[in-house]
Parts: structure tokens; C-alpha cells; sequence
């Protein structure tokens, strides 16, 4: 039992018009990517956010105080982690 492989013929003149073509077509593509809005340097408008605390949160130190107190004794881990050992 033998295996035909079927494969058209190339003719050496539509190869060269065809990758001709697609040069032109890759080229085209590349310019038309590279418009002057997108080379233009955008004028950022970033916005701050300012974090307002309100009067019922505890402060950093109010928190490892809280967080060394409640964790002695349990594993180094999750939230306790850092806070399992004396100061």
C-alpha cells in the first residue's frame, strides 16, 4: 500500500506575485499601525484618592496592640502572623 501525497504545483511566477503581495500588504499594516495619535505622548489626569478614616477605626498601633494581645498562642499565620512573639 503506498501513500500519495497530493500537492499542487507551484509555478514560480504566481510565487513571486503572491509574496510580492504580501509584502505590500505586511508593509501597509506596519504604516497603518503607527498613526500620529498613538505616537503622541497622552497628558495623564490621574486623580488622588484621598483615604478619609472615620472616627471609629483604630489606629496602626491601636491595631498591633490588638493583634499582639489576641494572638498569643496561636499559629504564625493568616492574620496573626508576625504577632504570635513578644515585642
Amino acid at each position: 500500500m503506498s501513500i500519495h501525497c497530493f500537492s499542487p504545483k507551484i509555478n514560480p511566477k504566481n510565487l513571486q506575485r503572491s509574496m510580492a503581495l504580501l509584502a505590500v500588504l505586511l508593509m501597509t499594516l506596519t504604516f497603518a499601525s503607527e498613526s500620529p495619535a498613538t505616537t503622541r505622548k497622552r497628558q495623564s489626569s490621574k486623580v488622588r484618592i484621598q483615604n478619609i478614616r472615620s472616627g471609629s477605626d483604630e489606629t496602626t498601633a491601636e491595631r498591633d496592640r490588638r493583634l499582639y494581645r489576641e494572638c498569643q498562642g496561636r499559629p504564625n499565620s493568616g492574620a496573626c502572623a508576625g504577632y504570635t512573639r513578644g515585642r
